[in-house]
């Protein structure tokens, strides 16, 4: 196998980066919500700290869901370029990013919520 990239593969190559880019891109405003909430902390303002923490909640959230059709549309084009006996095997690799982000989100998610969500 070369290490060339074959021309019709192109596209999902550019698809790749840009989903990760945005999976990242929500993942760091999500911190940075997360990160102007604790501004807040002792500031007899509460509730905007709060409101911030969920906004950061929803961004993971993005994520998350971000992750989940970015995976799906992997799994096609292996599905599509297996259907068509092409070379496929070599996109599995490109799998463990996303699956690592998704982990990793999910982490960052239940940290927030038993954090600053669930206190007793």
């Amino acid at each position: 196998m070369s290490d060339t990239i074959p021309i019709d593969s192109l596209p999902i190559h550019m698809y790749y980066n840009t989903a990760l880019r945005n999976v990242a891109l929500m993942t760091s405003v999500s911190l940075a919500l997360l990160a102007g909430s604790r501004f807040f902390i002792g500031k007899n303002n509460e509730k905007r700290r709060q409101l911030l923490v969920y906004f950061s909640i929803g961004f993971l959230t993005l994520t998350l869901i971000m992750g989940a059709l970015f995976i799906e549309t992997l799994f096609k084009f292996i599905n599509d370029h297996k259907n068509r006996r092409k070379p496929y095997k070599e996109f599995y690799k490109w799998l463990v990013i996303p699956v690592i982000m998704i982990m990793l989100n999910i982490g960052m998610l239940v940290t927030i919520y038993f954090a600053n969500i669930k206190k007793t």
